[in-house]
């Protein structure tokens, strides 16, 4: 039975044939020598095939080993770029073998270092950006579209009353509780972007009330869910106080003026009209036209000095100043006025007094001015007192008095230019003097208050200067 390769069998019949033609002898020859062939070949093949099987098993393993290694060098890269994406680590990837991968990991460190730095150049940016509005004296407010505030400034939130932190993701109407600044904000979230809108707003709060110049514009270049107002707030309170200060003191001035002017006006009428004859009734008016004189010469004096204490033309001369003289010499000026008012005066000072840096005529002045007042303003009988006494570094000058005392009211607005607490008189005084004291004080680094229980209590007016150097009466 012929059993093997096909090759192996073709050969075999193809003898058988050959024998039948040539012979047996012959035939068995060439039977055996395509057998030899056929063992052969057949055995080539198998060489053949055994290679080709173990190559393509090396080459499958070869293949499964480097994919291993592939892949866990792409899960080391996808790893490093995980990190990259969410927490940017310091240290550098490892670089396997193989040029591509090598140059696919250091490319990702690159990319990863350009990274790293544009995320700390963000954050100084923000950095800046932050102390930038913390500092700023203006106050920002930004709200997206929906009227929620994202970002506050310390000076904003100092302005509209509220904290900072309380302010964030909050309602603009809610934290605001203004309905001019809101329809502001809303007016410019509905405008253009190039739009500014701006608008004096009195804010009124629990406290507090600023007048502020807001500002609103609309943040995006296109109207969409990114689109915001920007409102910035300038604290405009001081220049409308000065702004009325200054309209209120032309009133004043103008009223101050009208009552002496209209009086002389009066008198030289009279005058004119016959009455010059009259040698009494002449010397009586040219009396009251004198005193009229005088006290519009007072006015504009104090008016003058006023105007140059505040502008710093005639700054105070700092020299060592013996207070205690200084004190002294005001009030023995003012004995004869207080005798003849039937106001007693007394002088309460230490005999071991302080000395300071201070302007001794100034001074005299300030407390001429405050015992002036305390005796006009003291009914006969009562009683003024000047005292001081060292506190702390500083020396304290206070004049007491048991007259008719200061409204609660009124104590705020005592210093103001050309207010008078009594408006019934009128006649004693310009409303200037209080105003002058209060100035010369504070050149000198002092500061002054006053106290009352109120109306018919009485009044002390309390003045404190720096001290400077100790001085001791021989």
């Amino acid at each position: 039975m012929i059993v093997g390769h096909p090759l192996r069998v073709a050969l075999y019949f193809a003898a058988i044939s050959w024998m039948s033609l040539l012979g047996s002898r012959l035939g068995l020859t060439l039977l055996s020598q395509v057998q030899l062939v056929a063992d052969r070949e057949i055995l080539g093949w198998v060489t053949v095939a055994t290679a080709a099987i173990m190559g393509f098993l090396f080459a499958l393993a070869l293949s499964i080993v480097l994919a291993r290694q592939g892949a866990r060098r792409i899960l080391a890269i996808t790893q490093s770029v995980r990190e990259l994406t969410d927490g940017i680590p310091d240290q550098p990837s490892r670089t396997p073998d193989g040029e591509v991968l090598s140059t696919l990991v250091r490319a990702v460190d690159r990319l990863r270092a350009k990274v790293r730095s544009d995320a700390r150049a963000m954050e100084d940016e923000r950095d800046r950006f932050e102390t930038v509005l913390s500092q700023m004296v203006d106050g920002v407010v930004i709200a997206d579209a929906t009227e929620t505030i994202r970002l506050v400034n310390p000076a904003a939130a100092r302005l509209l009353g509220k904290a900072q932190d309380h302010m964030v993701n909050r309602s603009l109407m809610t934290m605001v509780r203004d309905h001019e600044l809101v329809a502001l904000a809303r007016t410019a979230l509905s405008s253009d972007a190039t739009t500014h809108h701006i608008q004096v707003i009195e804010l009124v709060m629990p406290g507090q009330r600023h007048t502020v110049q807001a500002i609103a514009s609309r943040i995006g270049e296109r109207r969409g869910e990114g689109d915001g107002v920007l409102l910035l707030l300038h604290d405009v309170t001081e220049f409308a106080r000065s702004q009325a200060t200054r309209r209120e003191f032309v009133a004043n001035v103008s009223h101050e003026l009208r009552t002496p002017i209209a009086a002389l006006k009066a008198l030289v009428e009279t005058l004119e009209g016959g009455t010059i004859e009259e040698v009494d009734v002449a010397r009586d008016f040219l009396g009251r036209m004198h005193r009229e004189v005088d006290g519009l010469a007072q006015l504009i004096e104090e008016i003058l000095e006023l105007s140059r204490i505040e502008t710093g033309r005639t700054p105070p001369r700092l020299d060592p100043c013996d207070l205690g003289k200084a004190i002294a010499d005001g009030i023995e000026r003012l004995r004869p006025l207080a005798e003849r008012n039937g106001v007693g005066l007394n002088v309460d000072l230490p005999d071991d007094l302080t000395a300071v840096h201070a302007d001794p005529d100034q001074i005299r002045h300030v407390v001429m001015n405050l015992v002036h007042n305390a005796v006009k303003f003291t009914p006969p009988g009562g009683w003024v007192t000047v005292s001081a006494a060292r506190q702390a570094g500083d020396v304290a000058v206070a004049v007491a008095d048991s007259g008719i005392g200061i409204a609660a009211e009124a104590l705020p607005h005592i210093f103001d230019r050309f207010y008078k607490a009594d408006r019934t008189r009128a006649g004693k005084g310009t409303g200037l003097g209080l105003a002058i004291v209060k100035q010369i004080v504070q050149a000198h680094g002092g500061r002054i208050w006053a106290e009352s229980a109120g109306e018919g209590q009485g009044a002390t007016f309390t003045f404190v200067l720096p001290v400077d150097l100790p001085l001791r009466k021989p």
